[in-house]
């Protein structure tokens, strides 16, 4: 209690202005903050009261000794105590804060700052104290000729009942350029003891980097790094274990001009932890070299190799992949294009689970391209001849041999002013003369679009076929789509659109697969007696067929809205309905691949309907703001022998407005829920209602009130769950005290005849200061 007699004797009257520099002048600052807390609950005949008061006190300085280029200084002191009492027991705990912070020449080229904490905690339910104390220096050095340097020592010292850790920190950074150079250094070390168990560790890294501008867009990056981790355990149960990380790495970067740029990166680890040993070395490049439209050249090169040893097993993985694009202009609309894929990916191990994994891909391919814009088409073309050899060790698998890939393109096709075309064509083909697993796709596409009448109607179609062939008929696929899509917003007020959509695809293993779709919408938005009206309408029918599965569905929907300003309010309407009707039949056998059993079903009807209507109007009444909503929405869902239906109703109603110079909020909300199934049926029934009001009642207290109630009744058992819950705040500043009393009730009912309440009191008091000398 001293402290706070202290605190509240160098309390001023009144709040002094924050400096710019906070340590050109002393100043001292000061908080006082108490809370006061009785929680009483009962459920059913068991009761339960606890009590709670806590206690903080802090004390905080700083300023300057001599001068303010000389010394400056942070010190300060935190006291928590906290008593909590229940029924059966007493917990007291205390914590306690110490801290202070000094910086010597802190405006200079040579500042150094010294710091120490103390924190100290007991709680008498677990009997323990602990404590923790740190301290350490900071030194900085920044001169023009010698390198920027920064040293840091710290100790940290944890103690309790049984163990005391203490760990030493030292860190040291250094940067200089030096010409066309930067440099940095950081070296961190840590050393731990732990007593009595005598378990040690000691661990350091080293990171040292340099960048260097070679010449025009040109830098050299590089860095080395290590990591060492010792430790001495003289315990039975101890996991320390001595482990090691080093690593370097290399970066290039170099764009001289905008037609040249490379990109190289190189990388090595090497871990060690106990028995267990984790290297290797990465390499990553690209590069870009273009010369207008005459040339252009992209190339990439990625090697991973990595090593993993244990005390019972080797594994070495070796991955190369590369890229290369090389475009070459022969004339203004003739180019040749190669570009090779070289992926491998092995792994040996000799561990017999993983033993021998080879994977490697080789793929070229050399095109030669056409492109040339004319007066009424776009052409373009290509046709590339190439060399692919693919082989797997797991599972046993190879396959080499040419490639051929085609193609020609007609965009833009200008030749009548009332519409314009798209077309092109494809083809691929992979011939593999080792084991005859020879594979081939072709695909053609024409699409459409209306030039003419645009204002009356927006028209587009696309036809697409494609086919895919392989050695294994398993993996033959065959697909064929059409589209057509149709808007207008030719008409006042009224937006019209129209889309068709058919697609079918054949394998091997669903056999034929088919769907087919036509969506009409009719959408209409204008004034409408002082108001906005909106409509909507739309219908669709589709069919799809899978697996000898046909389901054949239609849905529509419609929509109509309204808003209006109506005796000096704003009201609005929707009304929205959907309905889908599905049917599904299935005749069907297996056939010679067996792809499925036997089908046999019809009729199957999946039924699904919704409703949802709303209205919404608000105002202002009694110089206050009145809002409400009605909103119905209801469901029904068929499903062969099986139906759900649920309905729902929703009213809500909220009111705001001044109230002897206060603020009150008052909202209530009801809804009613009905749900029907093939074996039983329940009403749910929700109402809840608040109400909240806040006011200043004097210039310096502050009240507010709030109280709610929510109910819940289900048909089932009767079940129900009440609750009611209401609350008291009130906040007063006394000169620079701050009050607040806030007092809260929550009762629970239920069915279960155990009602359970809580009772809660909560008192704080609360002082800050804040003084200049």
């Amino acid at each position: 209690m001293a402290a706070l007699l202290a605190a509240a004797w160098l309390m001023p009257n009144e709040a002094l202005s924050y400096e710019k520099d906070e340590y050109l002048r002393k100043s001292i600052r000061g908080r006082v903050f108490l809370a006061y807390e009785t929680y009483d609950t009962t459920y059913g005949s068991q009761k339960n009261a606890s009590t709670k008061f806590q206690q903080t006190y802090s004390l905080d300085m700083k300023g300057n000794l001599l001068s303010r280029n000389i010394i400056i200084y942070d010190a300060g002191a935190t006291w928590n105590l906290d008593d909590y009492n229940t029924n059966s027991s007493t917990t007291n705990s205390k914590a306690t804060r110490y801290y202070a912070r000094t910086t010597i020449l802190p405006r200079s080229a040579i500042p150094l700052t010294l710091h120490w904490s103390t924190d100290t905690s007991f709680s008498s339910m677990s009997k323990n104290q602990s404590a923790s104390k740190v301290y350490g220096l900071d030194w900085s050095a920044r001169f023009r000729t010698l390198p920027t340097t920064r040293i840091s020592a710290e100790t940290a010292e944890n103690n309790s009942v049984t163990i005391l850790n203490k760990t030493n920190r030292y860190s040291l950074d250094m940067e200089k350029e030096l010409g066309p150079t930067k440099n940095y250094l950081n070296f961190k070390e840590q050393d731990t003891h732990s007593t009595p168990s005598g378990d040690s560790t000691n661990q350091y890294t080293l990171n040292i980097n340099n960048k260097t501008k070679i010449g025009r867009g040109t830098d050299l990056t590089a860095g080395i790094t290590k990591s060492e981790a010792r430790g001495t355990a003289t315990s039975t149960n101890s996991t320390v274990q001595n482990s090691t990380l080093q690593g370097i790495s290399l970066l290039l970067n170099s764009k001289p001009s905008d037609e040249f740029a490379q990109t190289h990166q190189y990388n090595f680890f090497s871990n060690k932890n106990g028995g267990n040993t984790n290297e290797g070395n990465t390499y990553t490049g690209s590069l870009i070299y273009n010369i207008g439209r005459a040339f252009s050249s992209n190339i990439s090169l990625n090697v991973d190799n990595s090593r993993a040893d244990s005390q019972t097993s080797r594994t070495k993985n070796n991955n190369l992949a590369s890229k290369a694009d090389v475009r070459l202009a022969l004339t203004t609309h003739w180019f040749l294009s190669q570009h090779i894929t070289i992926d491998n990916r092995t792994t040996n191990s000799n561990t017999p689970a993983v033993n021998l994994d080879n994977h490697s891909i080789f793929k070229s391919l050399t095109a030669l391209n056409y492109s040339r814009p004319l007066r009424w088409v776009k052409l373009s073309g290509h046709y590339g001849a190439g060399y692919t050899k693919e082989s797997y060790t797991l599972p046993p698998s190879s396959g080499k041999g040419l490639t051929q890939d085609a193609g020609v393109a007609m965009n833009n096709i200008d030749v009548t002013k009332y519409a314009g075309f798209d077309t092109s064509a494809k083809f691929r083909r992979v011939e593999n003369s080792a084991d005859h697993k020879n594979s081939s796709s072709k695909s053609y596409n024409l699409s459409g679009f209306n030039k003419a009448g645009r204002k009356y109607a927006a028209v587009s179609s696309s036809y697409t076929k494609a086919f895919n062939k392989s050695w294994n008929r398993l993996y033959d696929t065959s697909t064929k789509s059409y589209n057509l899509t149709a808007n207008s917003n030719y008409f006042r007020y009224t937006s019209l659109g129209y889309t068709m959509a058919n697609s079918s695809k054949f394998d091997s293993i669903n056999g034929i697969s088919k769907k087919s779709s036509k969506n009409f919408s009719l959408g209409y938005k204008r004034p409408l007696l002082s108001g906005s009206f909106t409509s909507a309408l739309t219908y669709g029918v589709s069919n799809s067929t899978t697996r000898g599965i046909v389901i054949a569905t239609n849905a529509k929907s419609a929509a109509v809205g309204y808003g209006r300003k109506v005796f000096d309010g704003t009201l609005s309407t929707s009304f929205d309905y959907s309905s889908s009707h599905s049917v599904e039949n299935a005749t069907y056998t297996a056939d010679e691949f067996n792809r499925v059993v036997s089908l046999n079903f019809s009729g199957n009807v999946i039924d699904i309907n919704k409703k949802h209507a709303t209205i919404a109007y608000g105002r202002t009444i009694f110089r206050g703001t009145f809002s409400s909503t009605f909103d119905y929405s209801s469901k029904h869902e068929t499903y062969r022998f099986t139906f759900r239906d649920e309905s729902n109703q929703k009213v809500g109603l909220r009111y705001a407005r001044k109230v002897f110079s206060g603020n009150l909020l008052v909202l209530y909300n009801t809804s009613t829920q009905n749900v029907a199934t093939l074996r039983q049926e329940y009403l749910i029934k929700d109402t809840d209602y608040s109400a909240q009001y806040s006011a200043m009642l004097f210039r310096r207290l502050s009240w507010r009130a709030y109280y709610k109630k929510e109910m819940r009744d289900t048909d089932i058992n009767s079940n129900f769950r009440h609750v009611t819950y209401y609350s008291n705040n009130f906040a007063y500043q006394l000169r620079n005290w701050s009050l607040t009393a806030e007092q809260s009730y929550r009762l629970t009912q239920s069915q279960e005849g155990r009602d359970s309440t809580e009772a809660k009191m909560l008192f704080t008091a609360e002082r800050t200061f804040f003084r200049v000398f």
